[in-house]
């Protein structure tokens, strides 16, 4: 290309053919408004040429929970990484994932393969992308938002004081007012505590710098769940952040059982009633991993926690906890953002955002576009992510409501555990 004349580094050629992708999908959907003038683009027909076939603007299927007129799937940004090989392999994944549609129902997810990436870091944190052209260097204020959440610690032990005092009211309640409460209130708050240890396991309650304190105090805020389960977390979200939807890396994608026999309504809602149990055994048969000092140390800090739980007030806040915690993740209002995040109900898209009012109980996991792309932003800054880059995230699709997202994947026949992308990473081995 320079000798052609041309002087742009490949970094500055990706972050122009994004620009114009973005321009052409804005330009594609104004056009296919009805009663609108015809806007023009440069070089609209060549790109439509490129693009008409694969970068979908209207929805094939609009569902209740769903809002968008399309977009670019990229978002455009997020701090690019140094490593320009890596950003190229995040980069085609992303392209790949817009070029393909929902999965036939008879068929198993949407198999992409994609270029080498290094191996897993060794830090004790999630990684960031490293500043660079991307929307960190257009709007500097967003680095700003990086960081511990100061007020994060005090909203978990009072969350963990709270389940505490319900624990002791439980203890003399009838079994069916037990398990009442567990799924009524105790389930939405232990619910809203995973999804804080999902802030924690970011290290934004004491920063990169703390590393161990986050972890302890994950195991802390895992207490009222009943079951230990903050630090095994921890350590299999750094894969679905570094290789989302990697086959046999991400163990948040159903495995093939689970895609061919959960198919009808009625084996969906057995499969979300029984999510909880698959997300415990899914990561032992897709990627095992070592047990760990931390890991021990959770389940010896729980399992005392429930003894002496036990030992001062019974069964019945035993129950309450584990109840909740199970029925939360179930069929529950809230389970819906487990849906909502990467299921494509909407052929080209594999990442959601949910903008409603239940993001006020579950530290605002719905803004989800927005933390895979800034995933070292604490949940209460997220909606700022949104507000300064508004033109990056106002023409995605989102979900407004996550009990529309449940019902839609229950009862259509294109939705189901199958309807993921499925991403092949050849892993670099280290050295």
């Amino acid at each position: 290309m320079k000798d052609r004349g041309h002087n742009r580094d490949p970094k500055q050629c990706r972050m122009k053919l994004k620009e114009l992708r973005q321009a052409y999908q804005k330009t594609r959907e104004a056009n296919g408004r009805s009663g609108s003038e015809p806007q023009p683009c440069r070089f609209y027909d060549e790109l439509h040429a490129i693009l008409g076939g694969s970068a979908t603007t209207t929805p094939a299927v609009l569902f209740d929970s769903f809002n968008g007129d399309g977009g670019n799937t990229e978002a455009g940004f997020g701090d690019e990484e140094d490593d320009d090989e890596e950003e190229e392999v995040v980069d085609s994944s992303e392209q790949a994932s817009r070029e393909t549609g929902f999965p036939d129902s008879q068929e198993l997810f949407l198999t992409l393969d994609l270029e080498p990436v290094p191996p897993e870091p060794t830090q004790g944190c999630l990684l960031d992308p490293a500043g660079g052209e991307g929307t960190s260097a257009k709007y500097p204020e967003i680095k700003k938002l990086m960081g511990p959440d100061p007020q994060l610690k005090w909203v978990v032990t009072l969350m963990v004081l709270t389940q505490l005092v319900a624990c002791y009211l439980v203890k003399d309640l009838p079994w069916k007012w037990v398990f009442f409460w567990a799924y009524a209130f105790g389930g939405c708050l232990n619910h809203s505590m995973t999804l804080a240890i999902h802030d924690i396991s970011h290290n934004v309650a004491f920063g990169n710098k703390e590393a161990k304190w986050n972890r302890l105090f994950g195991m802390f805020a895992n207490l009222p769940i009943g079951v230990p389960y903050a630090t095994s977390f921890k350590k299999y979200h750094v894969d679905h952040h570094r290789y989302l939807a990697g086959d046999g890396l991400d163990v948040d994608i159903p495995t093939a059982f689970e895609g061919r026999f959960f198919h009808s309504p009625p084996r969906k809602i057995l499969w979300l009633f029984l999510q909880p149990v698959f997300y415990i055994l899914r990561p032992l048969y897709v990627n095992p991993k070592p047990v760990t000092g931390l890991e021990v140390i959770n389940v010896a800090v729980q399992l005392a926690y429930d003894l002496l739980i036990y030992s001062l007030w019974g069964p019945k806040p035993i129950f309450y906890m584990i109840a909740g915690s199970t029925l939360a993740m179930g069929i529950h209002p809230i389970s819906g953002h487990f849906i909502a995040e990467h299921y494509m109900y909407l052929k080209g898209y594999d990442t959601f955002s949910y903008y409603g009012p239940l993001n006020w109980l579950t530290f605002n996991v719905g803004y989800h576009m927005e933390h895979h792309d800034f995933p070292s932003i604490p949940g209460s800054k997220l909606p700022l992510v949104k507000k300064i880059a508004a033109e990056y995230y106002d023409h995605l699709p989102y979900h407004t409501s996550w009990v529309c997202v449940l019902w839609d994947f229950v009862f259509c026949e294109s939705l189901g555990p199958f309807a993921r992308v499925k991403r092949k990473y050849k892993v670099a081995k280290a050295e």
